[in-house]
């Protein structure tokens, strides 16, 4: 059971940074008018 844990840990992290990512990349932290979430 232990093996289970640990491979769904790795899942987790896998899963929050492929969910993470996408914001960092399409809303960069600067101090432009454009920053910040879009309105889709």
């Amino acid at each position: 059971m232990k093996v289970f844990s640990v491979l769904f840990m790795i899942l987790g992290v896998i899963l929050t940074l492929l969910g993470i990512l996408p914001f960092i990349l399409k809303y960069p932290f600067n101090n432009s008018p454009n920053s910040g979430p879009a309105n889709i």
